[in-house]
């Protein structure tokens, strides 16, 4: 069964995470909550003058029983990716090398198998 994803409201399609990602559970409980932020190239320059500007809720939700979190909403992406945005990491060779060499040291420390 194919299940309708809510929208978050004025977001264009932003996507409210209800349920797990993994499980499909509707027990998630948040974790931390630390307001409303602006998507990361929107903050005004230091000295402008205050305007109103898009913010999303910044939650981070979990189930008791994985011992993972999730975010709280999928920021519909051409909000935080527009064509002017400047970052591509996996277009940069320093990027790519500095996060194997972090996946392997997490790998060595937390060694991860996949669930039965």
């Amino acid at each position: 069964m194919i299940r309708q994803r809510k929208l978050a409201a004025g977001t264009n399609s932003s996507v409210v995470v209800d349920r797990c990602q993994v499980c499909d559970s509707a027990d998630l409980e948040t974790v931390i909550f630390i307001g409303y932020l602006p998507p990361v190239n929107t903050m005004p320059a230091i000295g402008s003058r205050p305007a109103e500007q898009p913010a999303y809720p910044a939650e981070v939700p979990a189930l008791p029983k994985l011992p993972i979190v999730q975010i709280g909403l999928i920021v519909d992406p051409a909000i935080l990716f527009p064509p002017s945005y400047p970052y591509t990491s996996g277009t940069t060779k320093i990027l790519r090398e500095n996060f194997a060499e972090l996946s392997a040291e997490i790998a060595q420390l937390i060694p991860l198998s996949r669930p039965i």
